[in-house]
Protein backbone atom coordinates (compact mmCIF):
# COMPACT_ATOMS: atom_id res chain seq x y z
CA UNK A 1 0.00 0.00 0.00
CA UNK A 2 3.03 1.86 -0.34
CA UNK A 3 2.66 3.62 3.22
CA UNK A 4 -1.03 5.18 2.99
CA UNK A 5 -3.61 4.48 5.64
CA UNK A 6 -6.48 3.57 4.01
CA UNK A 7 -6.26 5.90 1.23
CA UNK A 8 -5.44 9.23 2.79
CA UNK A 9 -2.74 11.14 3.54
CA UNK A 10 0.71 9.66 4.50
CA UNK A 11 1.74 10.02 8.42
CA UNK A 12 4.70 12.38 9.12
CA UNK A 13 7.41 12.42 11.60
CA UNK A 14 4.88 14.68 13.69
CA UNK A 15 1.94 12.60 12.85
CA UNK A 16 4.18 9.63 14.54
CA UNK A 17 5.32 11.80 17.23
CA UNK A 18 1.97 12.56 18.48
CA UNK A 19 0.88 8.92 17.94
CA UNK A 20 3.88 7.87 20.19
CA UNK A 21 2.39 10.58 23.05
CA UNK A 22 -0.83 8.94 22.53
CA UNK A 23 0.53 5.35 22.85
CA UNK A 24 2.14 6.65 26.50
CA UNK A 25 -1.61 8.11 27.04
CA UNK A 26 -2.82 4.75 26.84
CA UNK A 27 -0.10 3.10 28.51
CA UNK A 28 -1.02 5.65 31.74
CA UNK A 29 -4.60 5.10 31.21
CA UNK A 30 -4.41 0.98 31.88
CA UNK A 31 -1.91 1.54 34.91
CA UNK A 32 -4.35 3.94 36.27
CA UNK A 33 -7.31 1.46 35.92
CA UNK A 34 -5.79 -1.29 36.70
CA UNK A 35 -4.73 0.17 39.94
CA UNK A 36 -8.11 1.54 40.71
CA UNK A 37 -10.65 -1.83 39.41
CA UNK A 38 -7.65 -4.19 39.13
CA UNK A 39 -7.92 -7.22 36.11
CA UNK A 40 -10.84 -8.37 34.87
CA UNK A 41 -11.99 -10.89 36.24
CA UNK A 42 -13.92 -12.56 33.55
CA UNK A 43 -13.85 -12.41 29.78
CA UNK A 44 -17.60 -10.84 30.30
CA UNK A 45 -16.95 -8.35 32.76
CA UNK A 46 -14.02 -7.35 30.17
CA UNK A 47 -16.64 -7.06 27.63
CA UNK A 48 -18.89 -5.09 29.76
CA UNK A 49 -16.42 -2.53 30.34
CA UNK A 50 -15.34 -2.04 26.90
CA UNK A 51 -18.90 -1.91 25.87
CA UNK A 52 -19.51 0.86 28.09
CA UNK A 53 -16.38 2.66 27.19
CA UNK A 54 -17.51 2.28 23.15
CA UNK A 55 -20.98 2.55 23.65
CA UNK A 56 -22.07 5.09 26.52
CA UNK A 57 -19.22 7.30 27.10
CA UNK A 58 -17.37 7.42 23.52
CA UNK A 59 -20.65 7.25 21.41
CA UNK A 60 -21.97 10.12 23.38
CA UNK A 61 -19.17 12.62 23.48
CA UNK A 62 -19.23 11.95 19.67
CA UNK A 63 -23.10 12.92 19.18
CA UNK A 64 -23.27 15.42 22.07
CA UNK A 65 -20.48 17.32 19.89
CA UNK A 66 -18.36 16.91 22.91
CA UNK A 67 -14.71 18.88 22.46
CA UNK A 68 -11.56 17.31 20.85
CA UNK A 69 -10.24 16.67 24.41
CA UNK A 70 -13.37 15.23 25.59
CA UNK A 71 -13.15 12.53 22.41
CA UNK A 72 -9.48 12.01 22.85
CA UNK A 73 -10.35 11.16 26.43
CA UNK A 74 -13.05 8.61 25.79
CA UNK A 75 -10.75 7.33 22.71
CA UNK A 76 -7.81 6.51 24.89
CA UNK A 77 -9.92 4.90 27.77
CA UNK A 78 -11.74 2.61 24.86
CA UNK A 79 -7.91 2.05 23.54
CA UNK A 80 -6.63 1.46 27.43
CA UNK A 81 -9.60 -1.48 27.93
CA UNK A 82 -8.96 -3.10 24.39
CA UNK A 83 -5.41 -3.39 25.03
CA UNK A 84 -5.90 -4.59 28.58
CA UNK A 85 -7.97 -7.25 27.41
CA UNK A 86 -5.58 -7.83 24.57
CA UNK A 87 -2.70 -8.20 27.35
CA UNK A 88 -5.02 -10.70 29.82
CA UNK A 89 -6.85 -12.99 27.20
CA UNK A 90 -4.66 -12.60 24.29
CA UNK A 91 -1.76 -14.46 25.77
CA UNK A 92 -1.24 -18.00 26.06
CA UNK A 93 -2.65 -19.74 29.16
CA UNK A 94 1.19 -20.41 30.80
CA UNK A 95 2.01 -16.42 30.39
CA UNK A 96 -1.46 -15.35 31.38
CA UNK A 97 -1.63 -13.72 35.38
CA UNK A 98 -5.45 -14.52 35.58
CA UNK A 99 -6.44 -17.57 33.88
CA UNK A 100 -9.95 -16.87 34.15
Amino acid sequence: MDGAIMGGPRLTEKHMAQMEAMLNDILSEVVKATSKHGMFNTKHEAWGVLDEEVNLELKLAILRDGTSEDIREEAIQVAAMALEIAYQFGLPDMFRVNKR
